[in-house]
């Protein structure tokens, strides 16, 4: 043992070492990073805003997003440092690079809330300069950004309340003659009009749209009036026709050059054959092209499309009955929300320093010049090489370690949680008597509100009772205990119980089950002397779950940690707390 504690103590000399060594490599990386940024801000402040412009939409377009990015701060500083005295180009340009700042955290970092601020200052420049060409882009912005939000963040969001925004942005850009955008508009603007049945509330631009010339030179075009003719024949009933029509959209999918553009086109025709298929009672195929949309979401990567799909199927299960179905899918689409708003977290979290040093000086982005500096440095030196390798073999090792101290803490944490659930429940027992008073009133109240809905009063007293039965009654831990037997011991009904988890849980039964469930697992974990002889597998049963696998799965949803770590750190404890009264007793 002390042979080992001294190879482990060598070793991770070793390690500090190395780590020094790295160090000092990042220091000399930082300092040229430094020489190379004011370089390139020299570069870009001797640049016309037009050039800067180009190069920025050249970067975005080639995915070089921070690259891009410091293209447009750069004009946007250049009109905030000039006071907003811009005119003429350089004005226009520097509107448009707040404008892709805006699209940018929308459509790619997926940060609405600075996407709706930047949106809102190209708005309001572009308003009191009279930018009119300028606006209408950013109208269309504020209108995908809306419906995107809105639709993503609420299942049962009614989108027709998006119409009017693109109606407008749509309007200006008409009068401006700005056919690229009018083009892309008219389509959303239709697409939500279908999706939500409001077709009638924009029949006059549906009627108008055929007497406008827009040149023949927009990619867009030829989809859009075939798309057009899909919304008239939907408005006279004429479904076949409609279909037809969707089908000559899809051949002109193959023409439009932009990856995204034919991604979201896509979108637009999968969900229209649905709801065309579903206004025909052909549920089937409707179906199917909702599996087909979630396919292509899903294989494009298409993120807002997949979570489209999976509301879509949701609603549709939902809707004829097929409870499980419905469940299904409702996981799906919760689960690809929260990935979706953690990737925009995650990519915030990431360029935190980025966005602060582009406000104040428009640097370019310090890690990837970092990243290539470094690089830099170890193709020029062959001993630096062999030191990276070493430091990944070591770093290997660290990691480990650092998982295994991660998962403890995690373990830790939720020992925290169960003392303070067992003080809790100590607490309730000994407040027990006084409530039996209160629950004669309580019972009363239920009665009053029995046949009406329930006030905020009643829902309380009623989650209080959901309590008291979850933390008092073992037959929550038994195989097929049902919402309805939760009601029964509650003296409620199932949808009163379903309304109250709900609206002051945020969460439905399965998952407020599942909670006191995991905590049970982990009590029976610790009691080594009485559960000690189950496997993770009988532990999972005696708390009522069917499967080793939806255990696991669950287990580690509310702990971070998988059954065999945490039982395992659970069984390392209650060795060393034996240890321990052994050594005392021995003392003794």
């Amino acid at each position: 043992m002390t042979r080992v504690r001294i190879i482990d103590k060598h070793l991770f000399s070793l390690l500090r070492m190395i780590l020094l060594a790295m160090a000092v490599m990042m220091a000399v990386g930082v300092y040229g990073q430094e020489i190379k940024v004011k370089k390139l801000e020299g570069k870009l402040n001797g640049m016309s805003s037009r050039d800067l412009l180009i190069m920025g939409n050249v970067y975005k377009r080639t995915n070089k997003l921070d690259s891009a990015m410091l293209c447009f701060f750069e004009l946007m500083n250049r009109y905030e440092l000039s006071n907003g005295k811009l005119k003429g180009e350089d004005l226009v340009n520097s509107v448009g690079a707040i404008l892709n700042i805006g699209q940018t955290y929308l459509y790619q970092f997926y940060d609405y809330e600075k996407a709706y601020a930047y949106l809102l200052r190209a708005k309001e420049i572009a308003e009191k300069k009279h930018l009119k060409n300028v606006l209408c882009y950013i109208y269309l912005s504020l209108a995908n950004l809306n419906h995107m939000r809105n639709s993503v963040m609420q299942m049962d969001y009614d989108s027709k309340q998006d119409i009017p925004a693109y109606k407008e942005a749509y309007h200006l850009a008409v009068q401006n003659n700005e056919w690229g955008p009018a083009v892309t508009i008219f389509t959303n603007m239709l697409s939500v009009a279908i999706d939500t049945n409001g077709l009638r509330l924009v029949k006059d631009e549906i009627i108008n749209f055929s007497q406008y010339q827009i040149p023949d030179t927009i990619e867009a075009l030829p989809f859009c009036r075939d798309y057009r003719q899909v919304a008239l024949a939907f408005l006279k009933g004429d479904y076949e026709k409609a279909l037809a029509y969707l089908d000559n959209c899809t051949r002109h999918l193959i023409t439009l050059s932009d990856l995204r553009n034919r991604s979201n086109h896509k979108c637009i025709v999968y969900y229209t054959r649905f709801f065309l298929l579903k206004t025909m009672n052909r549920d089937e195929e409707a179906v199917r092209e909702l599996e087909a949309y979630r396919d292509m979401a899903e294989s494009e990567k298409n993120q807002e499309g997949l979570i489209d799909a999976y509301r879509l199927l949701l609603l549709y299960y939902r809707e004829k009955g097929l409870t499980e179905k419905a469940e299904h899918y409702e996981l799906l689409y919760f689960r690809s929300k929260d990935s979706l708003v953690n990737q925009g977290k995650l990519e915030n979290v990431d360029r935190v320093g980025f966005m602060m040093d582009l406000h104040k000086k428009s640097e370019e982005v310090k890690e990837l010049v970092h990243q290539r500096k470094i690089h830099h440095i170890i193709i020029t030196s062959v001993a630096i090489i062999a030191l990276i390798i070493l430091s990944v073999l070591l770093m290997i090792s660290y990691n480990y370690k650092k998982t295994q101290m991660k998962n403890r803490l995690l373990y830790k944490k939720n020992l925290e949680l169960l003392a303070i659930e067992e003080e809790r429940k100590s607490k309730n027992e000994q407040i027990q008597k006084e409530k039996e008073h209160e629950n004669a009133q309580r019972n009363t109240i239920h009665k009053k509100y029995r046949s009406s809905p329930m006030d905020e009063e009643v829902k309380d007293g009623l989650l209080q009772r959901l309590f008291d039965v979850m933390e008092s009654d073992k037959s929550v831990y038994e195989d097929g205990f049902t919402i309805d037997k939760l009601a029964a011991l509650a003296e409620t009904n199932a949808n009163y119980v379903s309304q109250v988890i709900n609206e002051k849980k945020g969460c439905n039964f399965n998952a407020f089950l599942n909670e006191y469930r995991i905590k049970e697992a982990c009590r029976r974990m610790h009691n080594q002397k009485e559960y000690g002889q189950l496997t993770i597998e009988g532990i999972g049963q005696s708390v009522g779950f069917k499967s080793r696998a939806n255990f696991a799965s669950v287990f580690k949803t509310f702990t971070g940690l998988t059954p065999s770590a945490y039982l395992k750190m659970a069984r390392e404890k209650d060795c060393k707390n034996k240890e321990k009264a052994t050594i005392k007793n021995d003392t003794e």
